[in-house]
């Protein structure tokens, strides 16, 4: 009986150590996803981003409907480039982040940024956190 106990005990503390360790991996590459927009640093979002990324927001153009816009991993990485052109954020703007979910290889995560607010999909492919999915909106 003893052994059993220690034997489940053993296997609970493994595996919240392996949850704590994916936690802070997810947490790693969606700060370096924002700190890519407000450095400048495409080569962080060319790591972060999984190749095949859909990020999507809701647009519209004045007297027109709302629509899905999406944007793919090449597009963000050109967008790091110029977006911070002016120095308005640095690497002390707002970042807030939440995970949401964590499940095996899968997580969900809210980053509340500077004016936007992203739902981010991650995924663990051959040991490496990459986002897979977001979706935005400015607030």
């Amino acid at each position: 009986m003893k052994f059993t106990v220690v034997i489940f005990l053993c296997l609970f503390v493994c595996k919240s150590y392996a949850q704590s360790q994916d936690s802070l991996a997810v947490i790693s590459v969606t700060e370096k996803y924002i700190q890519a927009f407000y450095q400048g640093k495409p080569e962080w979002l060319k790591e972060t981003l999984h190749p095949e990324l859909i990020k999507r927001t809701i647009k519209s153009f004045p007297d027109s409907e709302k629509f899905i816009v999406t944007n793919g991993k090449s597009e963000m990485v050109e967008l790091s480039k110029v977006f911070n052109a002016n120095g308005k954020f640095d690497d002390q703007s707002r970042a807030d982040i939440e995970v949401l979910d964590l499940y095996n290889n899968m997580a969900s995560v809210k980053l509340t940024a500077e004016k936007w607010i992203d739902y981010l999909h991650l995924i663990k492919l051959n040991g490496k956190w990459q986002i897979v999915n977001v979706i935005w909106l400015m607030i």
